[in-house]
């Protein structure tokens, strides 16, 4: 399990011994980091014997994580409520702890938290434990069993918490409200919202859970509100649904199906009946689906590292390389172009054949012209791309030193004249620096680009000057990462 601090880039992970630990990512290349610079810093350990089954971290507020963790032992099932805070000096402080009575064979259970911490799953093929969590009072257990009459699987919670659904007797869906006070109460309002056409696998709820969908084996997707007074079948491209999916703006439904076709809806089509996009290009099953958190752009991702990216799934508009096979070439940094048509790379070749040049810097359209061109290379990894931000430049830099600056129309209008590469406009030398460390390039707003490297120094350029080489700068800073 891991979280992050909020208003920070370190996280807090949690290995399966118990072990705690605060890490502060740092941008890493080709080469390993010396061990004199650790990644993480242990913070302390959960202490306690017995199987750790089941992780849930969430924020507690200025860079605090509270977390939830279910023990296995011989005799007993422990349920621990921690306090993480990384700047204390004992970083992990047990709150509290509770048994839970556990009515399943050793090693059969299975445990799910629910996103606000306050309700706990428990179930195996025969009987399911709902239990109301709390953050003050672990001296009894509200809990509530269901008898075994059906079999219950993949329990899924909403964003807020609210909403509990699973899958039962195969094909129907039960919801349940979270939203009371005792186990018992949340127990009586447990109803079946649908039947699927189909065994239900994918389960999904929408931001505002407001609504959930479902699919499985069969070629459509079931949409419902949660109170029930509504209730859609939305058809598929392709038949048995592996993946369902909301837009995080809500706007959007999508379904990946096996034959590798996305299905995705306007969310009017459930009043409306709008016609839904169907998004072609991946060669196997789209075994899942994800919305970029501007809802706008769309990935699946398939078998033997296959993906789709669809940056404009609305206008079916843009194409990337949509495999990624074990040849290919390493990506050590990307940079999307004022104009959003081109995408620049910085690649790392990584196969028996590369003999002399160790890096590539290559360039995309995204709009459905060339497929891509290679600019240059490096004679060790390339680490760095950046475009200027009247679009008028493109620099990158790599591990051997230098740093190239091609002019982007200059270079756009000498694709397809049969050239391996396209000669650069500057070259800064910066191989005396040390090498062993990833470098990164960067412009500024007026037209200035900047480049690191691994002594703690900035270099600067003036691009505009007649003789750009002769303006360099350098800004000692204590280090650069």
């Amino acid at each position: 399990a891991e979280g992050w601090l909020s208003g920070s880039r370190r996280f807090i992970t949690v290995d399966p011994e118990g072990r705690v630990r605060l890490w502060t990512p740092r941008l890493k290349g080709l080469l390993k980091k010396p061990a004199s610079a650790p990644d993480s810093r242990l913070l302390g350990r959960f202490g306690v014997s017995g199987t750790l089954v089941r992780v849930a971290l969430t924020s507690a507020g200025e860079g605090t994580l509270s977390c939830k963790a279910v023990f296995e032992q011989e005799s007993a099932t422990l349920l621990r409520h921690y306090h993480i805070d990384p700047a204390e000096g004992e970083s992990v402080e047990l709150v509290w702890e509770q048994e839970l009575t556990d009515t399943f064979a050793r090693g059969k259970t299975n445990w799910h938290l629910s996103p606000c911490h306050r309700w706990a799953v428990g179930q195996d093929h025969q009987v399911m434990r709902l239990v109301r969590l709390s953050d003050r009072d672990s001296s009894r257990v509200d809990e509530w069993t269901f008898p075994g009459e059906k079999m219950w699987f993949s329990p899924t919670f909403s964003v807020d918490g609210r909403w509990l659904a699973l899958r039962h007797s195969v094909r129907a869906l039960e919801i349940i409200d979270l939203d009371r006070n005792t186990a018992a109460e949340a127990a009586v309002s447990r109803r079946e919202l649908f039947v699927h056409a189909g065994a239900i696998e994918p389960i999904a709820f929408s931001p505002d859970a407001r609504w959930v969908a479902a699919g499985g084996r069969s070629a459509e997707v079931t949409v419902a509100s949660t109170d029930g007074r509504s209730i859609r079948k939305l058809k598929v491209r392709g038949e048995n649904v592996l993946g369902v999916q909301f837009s995080p703006d809500g706007n959007w439904i999508g379904a990946g199906s096996r034959e590798g076709a996305v299905t995705v809806w306007p969310m009017a089509a459930l009043t409306e009946g709008a016609e839904p996009l169907v998004l072609r290009g991946l060669p196997t099953p789209a075994l899942d689906i994800a919305f970029s958190p501007s809802s706008d752009s769309l990935v699946a991702s398939g078998m033997s590292s296959h993906f789709r990216h669809w940056p404009r799934f609305e206008d079916r508009v843009g194409r990337i390389p949509d495999v990624l096979p074990g040849r290919a070439d390493a990506i050590q940094d990307l940079a999307l172009s004022p104009d959003k048509r081109w995408i620049a790379l910085a690649c790392a070749i990584d196969h028996a054949d590369a003999k002399r040049d160790k890096g590539l810097v290559k360039l995309i359209d995204v709009t459905g012209g060339e497929e891509e061109q290679v600019l240059g290379f490096h004679s060790h990894a390339a680490s760095g791309v950046a475009f200027s931000a009247n679009g008028e430049w493109m620099a990158s830099t790599g591990i051997d030193g230098f740093v190239n600056v091609w002019n982007l129309a200059e270079t756009v209008s000498q694709f397809n004249k049969d050239t391996s590469s396209i000669p650069p406009r500057h070259v800064f030398d910066l191989s005396y620096t040390r090498l062993q460390y990833l470098r990164r390039v960067a412009f500024h707003p007026r037209g200035t680009l900047y480049a690191t490297c691994g002594d703690g120094i900035l270099f600067e350029w003036d691009l505009n000057a007649r003789h750009p080489a002769s303006t360099v700068r350098e800004h000692r800073l204590h280090s650069i990462g």
